[in-house]
């Protein structure tokens, strides 16, 4: 049994080992504020240090190659395959996952959600080299899977320049929070996330194999060490 995912303040760990239930520490996950005043990209860089608005633009300078399209259903069915792919590659090198997405996924998430999932290609020379999505649920964000080619991610800054464009959409859909999910902390510490510690449960049904789980838990959660950066002025 899994029960996830938990803000630590809100954990209940009396409540939790009462019923044989282990915590254990995950990686935070990131969430960035936004400013209601902010209206546009160029508010948003305003409000940030001169140096990480140098470095905004450098990034933005290095990915100028790159075009972005939103698909509507049609063209999340066209590019399904290609973006699955892609997503594949960077899933495949996390350190930790508990799941595969199904080949389908993401043109029946577009299906399904509509003008609340903003599925973005991103193309180099008309081909797709990236993915990212958004979805809107009321005054919060989620920026949801994506994928990259890792090979043309160096020279063309493809997954910083995401970053930018997730937070450009957010500011666009006018919501207060984004969750940009666990990985890439420092990175996503750069742009304006805060790391918010996470908390998950476990039991095993056997309750021999349930005693070893504290031992066996260690080997699977991450440890990333990382310097968490501030933005803003």
């Amino acid at each position: 049994f899994l029960l996830k995912d938990f803000f630590e303040e809100k954990a209940q760990p009396g409540l939790a080992e009462s019923k044989g239930l282990y915590r254990f520490n995950v990686q935070p996950t990131m969430i960035m504020s936004f400013d209601p005043k902010w209206e546009s990209y160029q508010d948003y860089l305003a409000a940030v240090k001169s140096k990480y608005r140098v470095k905004f633009k450098k990034v933005k300078k290095k990915g100028k190659a790159l075009k972005y399209v939103v698909f509507d259903e049609q063209l999340a069915r066209q590019h399904n395959s290609a973006m699955y792919s892609l997503y594949k590659v960077t899933s495949d090198r996390a350190a930790f996952s508990l799941f595969t997405l199904h080949p389908e996924y993401f043109a029946e998430l577009k299906a399904s959600l509509g003008e609340d999932l903003v599925l973005t290609g991103v193309f180099l020379d008309d081909k797709l080299v990236a993915f990212f999505s958004f979805v809107k649920d009321g005054k919060n964000g989620d920026a949801h899977f994506l994928g990259y080619d890792i090979s043309l991610n160096s020279r063309h800054q493809i997954y910083f320049n995401i970053l930018l464009q997730l937070v450009e959409i957010a500011i666009e859909n006018r919501v207060e929070k984004m969750n940009l999910s666990r990985t890439a902390l420092e990175i996503k510490s750069s742009v304006g996330a805060v790391a918010y510690p996470m908390q998950v449960y476990f039991k095993h049904a056997n309750p021999l194999i349930n005693q070893l789980v504290p031992m066996v838990l260690g080997f699977f959660v991450p440890k990333e060490d990382w310097l968490p950066r501030s933005p803003f002025k």
